[in-house]
This record gives C-alpha cells, sequence and structure tokens, in this order.
C-alpha cells in the first residue's frame, strides 16, 4: 500500500503543470480561423459612416510565449456586395493573446493592424485605410486535444495615418476605418 501510494505522488509531481489537466504545452505554434458575420464602417468629413454587415473571416499563427500569452499574426477580411457595389475590408497586424485565469478559458487580445477598405462598382473606385488598434475577448471552449471552439467579439480601427481616395486622387484624409465581429472560431493551442 505505501509503494502505491508513493508511485502516485512521485507521478504527479513529475508531470508538467497543465499537461495533466490538458492544457498546451508553455510553447508551441498555434492557429485560428472563423468565418462569420462583421460589420464594417469608414466614417470621415465626407462620408456617410454607416454600419454595413456582410461577411468576415480571419486567420491567426503565431506561437506561445508561456501558458497565458499567445503572439501571432493576424489577417481579417470582411465582404459584401450589393446592388452591383463590391466592398471589401482587409486588415492585416500583430495580436497578443492573453490567460488572466488558469484554466486558460477566457482571453483578452489586442494588437495593431493596418486597415484597408475598398468600395468599386465597375466604373468608380473608393478606398480608405489607416492603423490603428485592433481589441477583443473571447472564451475557448474544448472540442478535442488541443482544438477549441471560441466564441469572441472583437473590433478593429484604423484611425492613424490614413486617407480617403477616389478613382486613385487622395479626397480627404484622417477617416475611421472600423471592423466590429461576434461569432464563432477554431482555435488549436
Amino acid at each position: 500500500m505505501p509503494r502505491s501510494i508513493i508511485t502516485i505522488v512521485l507521478s504527479l509531481s513529475l508531470t508538467r503543470p497543465g499537461v495533466a489537466q490538458g492544457r498546451a504545452p508553455s510553447t508551441g505554434l498555434w492557429f485560428g480561423a472563423s468565418l462569420t458575420s462583421g460589420w464594417a464602417r469608414v466614417s470621415c468629413s465626407i462620408c456617410r459612416g454607416r454600419h454595413d454587415a456582410g461577411w468576415s473571416a480571419y486567420l491567426r499563427l503565431g506561437g506561445a510565449i508561456n501558458r497565458s500569452t499567445l503572439v501571432g499574426a493576424d489577417f481579417s477580411g470582411w465582404l459584401k456586395d450589393l446592388y452591383g457595389v463590391r466592398q471589401t475590408l482587409t486588415a492585416f497586424g500583430v495580436t497578443v493573446m492573453w490567460y488572466p485565469n488558469p484554466a486558460r478559458r477566457l482571453s483578452l487580445s489586442g494588437g495593431v493592424a493596418f486597415v484597408s477598405h475598398r468600395a468599386e462598382d465597375g466604373t468608380d473606385v473608393v478606398t480608405a485605410n489607416g492603423l490603428g488598434p485592433r481589441m477583443g475577448i473571447a472564451y475557448d471552449l474544448p472540442a478535442g486535444h488541443r482544438w477549441y471552439i471560441t466564441p469572441y467579439f472583437d473590433t478593429v480601427l484604423g484611425v492613424v495615418g490614413g486617407n480617403v481616395k477616389f478613382n486613385g486622387g487622395t479626397v480627404t484624409t484622417h477617416p475611421v476605418v472600423s471592423l466590429a465581429r461576434i461569432g464563432f472560431g477554431v482555435l488549436r493551442r
């Protein structure tokens, strides 16, 4: 009996923390993806500035700094095609995901991204862009070994150094180009 207890105690003490509980190792690659709805908006001194709903997606890839912090590249896109006008929004940036609790379920994310919006009707093209923050919150639901279904809300704002162009010529500066999303993603970490 004492030999069994010693064996169990030694086994538990030599097991890496987190692995025995089904959590990811402290370092390694991770990736996430989502296809959901999103709302894009461009506002400026001459823009209408309404939130348009459309399809949105993201793809993220990075590495774990430790058990509570993931860092990676983020590509986001948004698309709406209505009445012969095709609108697209893309955002490229860096994302940091931080898990404040030991169970690693709730995450807060932030980063910086370059955001670009384009509207075209086959004749004219209007573009707007800017650099700015990306913020979000998510909750990881286990779906298999190292796989998670992740309900989330996030937003990205292009607010610095941008301009609005009509057919290639600048018409105004300092637009706010934004994308907000709420939906589900998948994450492997």
